[in-house]
């Protein structure tokens, strides 16, 4: 499992609009997939939020279909998924990570995790399974498959 707590870029002061996950569906209305789709619409950034019934871990199956990739400045909040917290250790980790983005199923040939072309954005509060991690070394950046 790879815990997702990147930071691209810097952050802006202010947030436009939130697009709320209320679904563990891979495809539409209130799935990540339409959730990243609506954002990359909307110019600015915004933030990505989840309220998914249910307590304990929501796992989104990333579908044949992938996620899109995020083209304009995004925050995803894992976090904020009711009953998740970020760490408040100095050392170790009491973190309670609630959203698991799985990509055992993302297709042959595999999709890719979490694209982001996108500066100023940050992923936090998720869990990302399934999804092998290959380094490339000319652009430096950490790409997750499927």
């Amino acid at each position: 499992m790879v815990l997702a707590g990147m930071w691209l870029g810097s952050l802006a002061s202010s947030r436009g609009d939130t697009y709320t996950v209320t679904t563990a569906n891979s495809l539409g209305a209130g799935s990540l997939y339409e959730a990243i789709v609506s954002a990359n619409a909307h110019p600015g950034a915004d933030t990505i939020g989840f309220n998914i019934p249910g307590s304990g871990v929501h796992e989104i199956s990333v579908g044949k279909d992938g996620l899109p990739e995020i083209t304009d400045p995004l925050t995803i909040d894992g976090y904020t998924q009711p009953g998740a917290k970020a760490n408040t250790l100095a050392v170790g980790d009491d973190a309670i990570i609630l959203i698991r983005i799985d990509g055992t199923y993302a297709g042959d040939p595999p999709h890719h995790g979490l694209i982001i072309s996108a500066g100023d954005s940050v992923i936090r509060g998720l869990a990302l399974t399934g999804f092998p991690t290959i380094f490339n070394g000319i652009t430096g950046e950490v790409l997750f498959y499927g």
